[in-house]
């Protein structure tokens, strides 16, 4: 599993807390949201500044990117991310589809167990002079 970081852009922060770190923004993003947290965690950036809106990512400043990069983190383009993105889902969604499918063909599980009439006795047949006879027979 592993962190990535992407290119350093230029843009133009709406947002009054962002405008006053500057105008060059990165992403950092991983494999998983733990591992996403831990590296934010080294790098000094606070849990409040993740977001998960269509993508779980932090937004860095050049030198927040550094630090990443001097802890392991790898360089990889925000194209390229986006496309392992899509091909994750893909397979989640493939994964989701075949469970579902798995599930539909398993035989159902009866809502009560299927208990013999005879449970409660020790020795439910009685035996006679032509093999076992149930005791519970009904006479005719």
């Amino acid at each position: 599993m592993t962190v990535f970081v992407d290119s350093i852009r230029r843009i133009f922060p709406r947002d009054k807390h962002a405008r006053r770190y500057g105008q060059y923004w990165c992403h950092m993003f991983a494999d998983t949201e733990a591992e996403l947290h831990e590296m934010a965690e080294k790098v000094g950036l606070k849990r409040a500044y993740f977001q998960n809106d269509n993508v779980a990512h932090y937004d860095m400043t050049p030198p927040k990117r550094d630090q990443a990069l001097r802890l392991g983190a790898v360089k990889m383009s925000t194209r390229v991310y986006l496309q392992k993105l899509i091909d994750m889902r893909e397979e989640r969604l493939q994964r989701k589809i075949l469970d579902e499918i798995e599930e539909s063909q398993r035989e159902p599980e009866p809502d009560h167990p299927q208990t013999s009439i005879h449970a409660h006795r020790k020795e439910p047949y009685e035996k006679g002079e032509f093999g076992a006879i149930l005791l519970d027979r009904p006479k005719r």
